[in-house]
């Protein structure tokens, strides 16, 4: 980890850069890589950008924070070629092994001190996932918009082996309950499902 950063002016109208290099990240000793991260102020804002390699993802993003009142922020990440297995191995998901390739784009912006007052929008242009050996993707991008504390994901379509799904909802994620209201129709291979829970033994597909 390498840091610099400079300081002047006051605290209410303050002067900053600094500089963050984060090298050699290792996630369950099964992927490398280096983030940057520049930030600087500029009128009563907070400037940032960020680069990250991994082997299993690329992403970048800016963003910038005003200083001051509600804290208003906006900000756009972009990510390519994920593979959530080192993830799942770093969180220590039992049971759960998965590759996947995952490229897309997220954007936000609102108060930070109002998190529910937050709005953006999320778009996954390419989604395969191979779980338990059964390959599957969506046809078509995914699209997901944050507004009034909730997430809302539009109508999309899973398809793969013994698996043709369709489906949509939505999640709360600063409403406090975190209620999850999500609809679905069409089949599903069951060794998906026998991933998800090992109490579960079937084959086919309902």
């Amino acid at each position: 980890l390498a840091f610099e950063a400079h300081g002047s002016g006051t605290i209410k109208e303050p002067n900053l850069e600094a500089n963050l290099h984060l090298t050699h990240l290792n996630l369950a000793e099964a992927t490398t890589g280096f983030i940057d991260v520049n930030a600087h102020t500029q009128s009563g804002q907070l400037l940032m950008d960020m680069d990250g390699h991994m082997t299993n993802a690329v992403f970048r993003g800016n963003g910038q924070v005003q200083l001051s009142g509600d804290y208003q922020a906006k900000g756009h990440v972009t990510v390519s070629n994920l593979d959530v297995e080192p993830l799942l191995q770093t969180f220590n998901v039992p049971g759960v092994r998965a590759h996947s390739s995952i490229a897309g784009a997220i954007n936000v912006a609102g108060p930070l001190k109002q998190p529910r007052n937050l709005g953006g929008d999320a778009t996954i242009d390419q989604f395969s996932l191979s779980l338990a050996n059964v390959p599957v993707k969506t046809e078509g991008p995914l699209h997901a918009t944050l507004m009034n504390g909730r997430l809302h994901l539009d109508p999309f379509h899973v398809v793969g082996d013994d698996t043709d799904l369709r489906a949509q909802g939505s999640i709360g994620l600063f409403a406090g309950s975190h209620d999850l209201d999500l609809h679905g129709r069409g089949s599903i291979n069951m060794k998906l499902a026998q991933t998800l829970d090992s109490d579960i033994t079937a084959s086919g597909h309902v």
